[in-house]
């Protein structure tokens, strides 16, 4: 039974023992274990440009310019107004 506790003795002592070798083997898959799910979140997207982000802000700036001279088609149309016989 004593070979089964020492698998967790293993693991600690290179956690613990600053070793140069033991460190870098650490931030190694520390590193690996946060760049998987962000290689996976951000694969097959297109980065946006400069140029991008001003064209969807004039694309924006015009929407607005577009939806607030626009009257809403609710609104009655304005009728002439009926002339009495006289």
């Amino acid at each position: 039974m004593s070979g089964a506790s020492a698998a967790p003795s293993r693991v600690f002592s290179y956690i613990f023992s600053g070793k140069r070798s033991h460190v870098f083997g650490g931030l190694f898959v520390v590193g690996l274990l946060s760049y998987v799910p962000w290689y996976y979140m951000t694969a097959g997207k297109k980065q946006l440009s400069h140029s991008d982000y001003m064209a969807i802000q004039e694309k924006e700036r015009m929407r607005k310019q577009r939806l607030s001279t626009t009257p809403l088609p609710d609104a009655p149309a304005a009728a002439p107004s009926p002339t009495s016989p006289s």
